[in-house]
């Protein structure tokens, strides 16, 4: 007994490490697996051991893995000092055979640590070396990590340029790889850089990159930040259209996260999107939805932010009370150490309110308290954004000095944040300001210099701002051509600002539809689905009958006296299962047939529906451009006659005085014609008939013309019977007559003729007017039958029109059943004709015209 306890000491050790020796690679993973992020005294042991036994075990390719999985496991668990050994002994081991690739993976490992461990200069250094190492790889993804490695670096190290060119670096190498792991992130990385240095339309481009290579290759988590950054982004450009949809599929990808809270964020940027546009019940929707989140999920901070959104939207559509109310919530939340740039903001916006309730004491107050948490934070940009909220007060006051000292101080705070928005805004405030106090070219210089500035960023309403400013100064320091330029470029920035927000509310109302369109899309598919149910429960009911059928059989058929009875069952079930499966069928079919209706019912409520917006877009783009455009243009020219050093000469006062009277009546005949439109649109118009002497109605409608007749020094000839009595409804044939005339005017050549004439014809009255204008376009009768659209055209001397009077006039005939004529003449201009029900009395009484004539 003595002998066999001494042999098994003696082999005992031998035992153990042999054992440990030969343990597999798999069972070392598994276990180190299975102790990561575990902080235990036991798993430290555990995780202990196995380093031992890996060092032990020298120095073949086998242990690698391992010792790379325990190197990370440490680092996760904070031993930051046995996690750089695992990866040093591993490139110890590795350069043995000069196996790179996992040379390289260690030093990017230790560059890893060095970062978690706030050791930069280490993180750069092992970022380096792994870069070298991995040059001589032809794993392109494994360099392209290594740059963004690098880039990470650089950015911790407040390196924000190296890192953006580390970052470009792995979006090349990444570009040559298969697969790109890696340019997603990258592309992410670099657009958050540019976006903290102000160039908002490359990080918006890099952004939209990121996110196109994220859903492969990337975390719901980085898709969501990817669309935050691309919505921010063009919020800041001013394409509300872009920043909505990337808002949109933001709240998408973090309702796939996971993470409570993540939606707070891009809640917020909806509210500012649609306060931005005008759409404050949907601004408020948002914001509210954001705060109840917020208040259930989401941390103080979450909470301020919310209220802050809530309280400037208050504060821009004027509701003051409500805006100190959500401004109390913010302040409420101080107690529990929100940060404090929330409470400056709300200083802030607190100092606007009193601002515009000219309590300039206290908006003074309440900027000087934001300015100075803004200053004890550090915070450059919400110092520049105080100082230029008190140069706004000092000037709402007449303070001129003290204005142009803030903006001049919130410049230099923009300047040094690379805030190009806000240094671009600063220009275009403080060059008015310069100019009032006499340095009037340097005040000019400013607001050019600002425009530059908003050019280069694509700020739009900066632009509109500096235009408008630029023209006024200039206007007023006699540089009349320079003034000119910038007119005309205020009004296209304008015009192309109108169409844009005009497109983003039509691309809204479209998203709704799409909306609608795919809850339609999912119903079908429900329908299809209970189809599918159906068919599979019929067909498991022929199943279980089938198999009824078969154990019946087999019991009677072990009964051979029935043989004959068994026979005549099976017939029996066999004619019930065939039956019931037609009977099935039929009823499935007659489903399907129901469905194929609703189907197509909605596919033509659709149509319906496709047609109604086609119409609707068309009539609020005609709102956006001509109503807008020929309003703007009023403005305009009276602001351009209200400058102090306006002296009209003769013509020029001519010239102005005909530029408004055109603008005035295209704009009147503009309105009259939009609200019969839109009465027509709502079925209000109700044809009441009723005897009406014609020549009456046309002297009538001509009367209101009779400018516009002498300014183009037009003759109207009028050549109907005074005794011709028409039944028909007088306001829509006033509105037929008023547009005729209104076209024949503007396409009539300057000393023509217009002639109103007319002749019986089979119990009506056949109406024409006649010009002798440029004609009518090849093609045009075809477009005008088509009261879906709009035909619009030039008049000989400039005059715009939006078509819409032709298709009153169109659609207003149509519900008498007749319609417009047109014919070219065959010396010039154009007849356009439609008939009218005679009063029945007046039939036989109806004598040859006399001729009247109208000379204006």
């Amino acid at each position: 007994m003595r002998v066999y306890i001494f042999i098994f000491l003696l082999f005992a050790p031998a035992l153990v490490f042999g054992r440990s020796q030969g343990q597999p690679q798999n069972d070392f993973l598994e276990t180190i697996h299975s102790l990561r992020a575990n902080t235990s005294v036991e798993a430290a042991r555990e995780l202990q051991s196995i380093q031992v036994t890996l060092f032990r075990n020298g120095d073949t390719p086998k242990n690698w893995r391992p010792l790379l999985e325990l190197g990370i496991t440490y680092k996760h668990n904070e031993d930051y000092e046995n996690s750089q050994k695992c990866f040093e002994r591993l490139i110890e081991s590795a350069s043995k055979v000069d196996a790179v690739d996992w040379i390289t993976d260690s030093y990017e490992n230790l560059a890893d640590l060095g970062r978690w461990k706030l050791d930069y200069d280490q993180a750069l250094e092992y970022g380096l070396k792994a870069l070298k190492n991995s040059r001589r790889s032809k794993n392109k993804n494994l360099v392209s990590e290594i740059h963004f490695s690098i880039g990470k670096t650089f950015e911790k190290m407040d390196m924000e340029w190296k890192a953006a060119h580390s970052y470009s670096q792995a979006i090349a190498t990444a570009v040559k790889s298969d697969p790109p792991k890696h340019i997603g992130k990258a592309h992410l990385y670099l657009s958050q850089i540019l976006k903290s240095s102000g160039k908002f339309k490359e990080a918006a481009s890099h952004a939209l990159l990121s996110s196109d290579y994220l859903p492969t290759f990337g975390r719901p988590l980085d898709l969501r930040q990817s669309y935050e950054l691309i919505s921010y982004c063009q919020i800041k450009l001013g394409d509300y259209d872009k920043a909505l949809e990337a808002a949109t599929l933001g709240l998408d990808a973090a309702a796939k996260s996971k993470r409570e809270g993540d939606e707070i964020i891009l809640l917020g940027y909806l509210t500012t999107i649609y306060r931005k546009i005008g759409f404050y019940d949907q601004a408020l929707k948002h914001g509210l939805d954001a705060l109840n989140i917020a208040e259930e999920t989401g941390t103080a901070d979450n909470i301020a932010t919310a209220a802050l959104q809530l309280a400037v939207i208050h504060q821009t559509t004027g509701n003051p009370d409500e805006t100190k109310i959500y401004l109390d919530r913010v302040f409420e939340l101080e107690e529990k150490n929100i940060k404090q740039k929330y409470i400056a903001s709300a200083l802030k916006t607190l100092s606007q309110v009193h601002s515009q309730n000219s309590n300039f004491d206290k908006a003074l107050f309440a900027a000087g308290q934001a300015l100075d948490k803004y200053s004890i934070i550090h915070d450059e940009i919400g110092i520049a954004g105080s100082l230029f909220n008190l140069a706004e007060i000092y000037r709402n006051m007449g303070n001129i000095e003290s204005a142009i000292t803030q903006f001049d101080s919130s410049l230099k705070y923009y300047e040094q944040s690379s805030d190009r928005y806000g240094k671009s805004n600063s220009l275009i405030q403080l060059g008015p300001l310069y100019f009032e106090k006499g340095s009037k070219k340097y005040g000019i210089d400013l607001i050019k210099q600002g425009i530059k500035e908003a050019e280069e960023i694509a700020a739009s309403t900066l632009l509109l701002d500096g235009y408008r400013m630029l023209f006024t100064l200039q206007r007023e320091n006699n540089e009349d051509k320079s003034a000119a330029i910038s007119a005309e470029k205020y009004i296209e920035l304008q015009d192309s600002i109108l169409s844009k927000e005009a497109l983003s509310r039509l691309s809204n109302m479209q998203f709704i539809s799409k909306i609608d369109q795919k809850q339609k899309e999912i119903n079908k598919l429900q329908s299809e689905r209970i189809i599918n149910e159906l068919e599979l429960e019929s067909n498991a009911q022929q199943i279980e009958l089938l198999n009824r059928n078969q154990e019946l059989q087999r019991m009677q058929l072990s009964e051979s006296k029935s043989t004959r009875l068994i026979l005549v069952i099976s017939i029996l079930l066999i004619a019930a299962i065939l039956l019931l499966t037609i009977v099935r069928y039929r009823y499935l079919q007659k489903i399907r047939q129901t469905l194929q209706e609703k189907n197509d019912a909605i596919k033509r409520s659709n149509d319906q529906l496709q047609e109604v917006n086609q119409s609707k877009d068309q009539f609020f783009t005609m709102i956006a451009h001509d109503l807008k455009n020929s309003i703007g243009n009023l403005t305009f020219c009276m602001q351009f006659v209200n400058t102090e050093n306006f002296i009209p000469k003769d013509a020029d006062a001519k010239k102005l005085l005909n530029s408004l009277r055109r603008s005035a009546t295209e704009s009147h005949q503009l309105l009259l014609n939009l609200l019969q439109w839109a009465k027509m649109q709502m079925s209000r118009i109700e044809l009441r008939e009723q005897p009406i002497v014609l020549i009456e109605v046309i002297e009538a409608t001509s009367e209101v013309f009779s400018n516009s007749l002498l300014n183009k020094e037009l003759k109207l000839v009028v050549d109907i019977d005074k005794k011709i009595v028409v039944e028909t409804d007088e306001n829509i044939l006033k509105t037929i007559l008023r547009n005729l005339l209104h076209n024949a005017i503007k396409f009539s050549n300057r000393g023509g003729i217009i002639t109103i004439s007319g002749e019986p014809s089979d119990g009506s009255f056949l109406l024409s007017v006649r010009d002798e204008g440029v004609g009518l376009p090849t093609g045009f009768q075809s477009k005008i039958a088509d009261s879906k659209k709009f035909v619009h055209g030039s008049g000989t001397e400039g005059e715009v029109g939006s078509g819409i009077g032709i298709a009153v006039c169109n659609w207003l005939l149509k519900l008498s059943t007749e319609e417009l004529y047109f014919a070219n003449n065959d010396s010039g201009g154009t007849t356009v004709s439609f008939t009218i029900p005679l009063q029945s009395t007046h039939l036989t009484e109806i004598s040859i015209a006399s001729n009247s004539v109208f000379t204006q």
